[in-house]
């Protein structure tokens, strides 16, 4: 059906993109992750949205690749200026969680969705529950960035980058597992209806 591809384009995008060529990773990701949901909108609307939002998701990655590659080469003084001055790095930033979040709620919504009409309740709630915890990631996530010193000093008292990160990888894993469970329990009809029989194993049959 295309959740195979999608949560391989996810988990590219997100916890293989937890490095310094993050970017590249995330564009190889989201594109796969476009073609997985590209694949599922033949089977219920919601996905032509998250379709939408992995494109726009790789645009902004090879925007972030970009900049990645120009940082390294300057840090290893292959170039003798930046090209991407460090405001447009944090417009792109600040963009780029904002599409993330709005990824990641489509995700969840075009999951639940399909796996209300399929009768998969508890993949109906782990959907929610993973937007909810999503919604708490950002919303740490924006607080760190507020400038404000009784804010920043409260921060620090929770040690909030700290639980920002295990949120992260928290929520990256949860999304991972749902779209496992989608995989193995969600199916086309004509896969329902058709005859078991002997064939030989393939190495992509997940996808």
């Amino acid at each position: 059906m295309g959740f195979g591809w999608l949560l391989i384009g996810y988990f590219t995008a997100t916890m293989m993109a937890l490095n310094i060529l993050g970017g590249l990773f995330s564009l190889i990701g989201f594109g796969i992750a476009a073609y997985g949901a590209k694949k599922l909108s033949a089977y219920h609307n919601s996905f032509t949205l998250l379709f939408f939002a992995s494109i726009f998701m790789a645009a902004i990655s090879a925007v972030v690749a970009v900049a990645d590659l120009n940082q390294l080469l300057y840090d290893f003084m292959l170039l003798d200026r930046l090209f991407i001055s460090e405001a447009a790095e944090r417009v792109v930033e600040y963009v780029k969680y904002g599409g993330e979040l709005v990824f990641t709620a489509l995700l969840c919504y075009s999951v639940m969705s399909i796996a209300k009409e399929t009768g998969e309740r508890k993949i109906v709630y782990l959907a929610i529950r993973n937007f909810v915890i999503a919604c708490v990631y950002y919303l740490l996530l924006v607080l760190g960035w507020i400038p404000a010193e009784a804010l920043r000093a409260f921060a620090e008292s929770i040690y909030l980058p700290v639980w920002v990160i295990v949120l992260c990888v928290v929520v990256i894993v949860l999304n991972s597992l749902m779209l496992f469970s989608c995989y193995a329990k969600i199916c086309d009809e004509s896969d329902v209806d058709m005859p078991s029989k002997p064939r030989k194993p393939s190495r992509f049959a997940f996808v």
